[in-house]
């Protein structure tokens, strides 16, 4: 590919923000996120969406890592990249917050333990808001079936977690009322 004249540094940004999304769940980004911002240095030509997802993607990161001030940074350069070609576009690619690390907690089936006794499916649904740096506030559990038996930890799971604000006219933004809802396994034995 280096020999191929038709392909350049903006061929690689899709891939490489890939990547460093999944890089930045597993806690492992610093060597995609160091390559995403040389191809992003290098793709002059790219696509704004493209450029866009990549900055966000940086933004991302940065926000996991602790550092709320880059994630701004990051956010606002994904946001004018947009814009310089539609502000409607930005607004839109920015309208919701994102789920960044957030993964569901196991389940007691999921553990491997009991694999010989019947399991049936539950459901959890989860209110709570988002402040402008994208950490979940004020969380509380809407409808759980059956109830108490995963509400702490998907409770605990939301707190930790990191999402991507969504932007009004570039600014990160807080979000009063969200929700999350997700089914899971349980043992019935469980619930006796």
């Amino acid at each position: 590919l280096q020999d191929d004249p038709t392909v350049g540094p903006a061929d690689f940004l899709k891939p490489l923000y890939e990547i460093l999304q999944i890089d930045t769940v597993l806690g492992e980004s610093l060597r995609s996120q160091r390559r995403l911002e040389e191809t992003l240095d290098a793709a002059v030509n790219a696509e704004p969406l493209d450029s866009a997802e990549g900055l966000a993607a940086l933004g991302d990161t940065a926000l996991v890592d602790g550092d709320a001030e880059l994630a701004t940074v990051r956010y606002k350069e994904a946001y004018a990249a947009l814009a310089r070609v539609e502000t409607a576009s930005a607004d839109e690619f920015f309208a919701q917050p994102r789920m960044i690390n957030f993964i569901p907690p196991p389940a007691p089936v999921d553990w491997g333990e009991r694999s010989d006794q019947t399991y049936d499916w539950g459901s959890i649904t989860l209110r709570f808001a988002l402040s402008a740096d994208g950490r979940a506030e004020r969380i509380r559990i809407v409808v759980a079936d059956p109830p108490g038996l995963m509400d702490a930890r998907y409770a605990q799971r939301l707190h930790e977690a990191v999402f991507r604000p969504r932007l009004a006219a570039g600014e990160p933004v807080a979000t009063p009322r969200l929700r999350y809802s997700h089914e899971f396994r349980y043992f019935v034995a469980d619930t006796d």
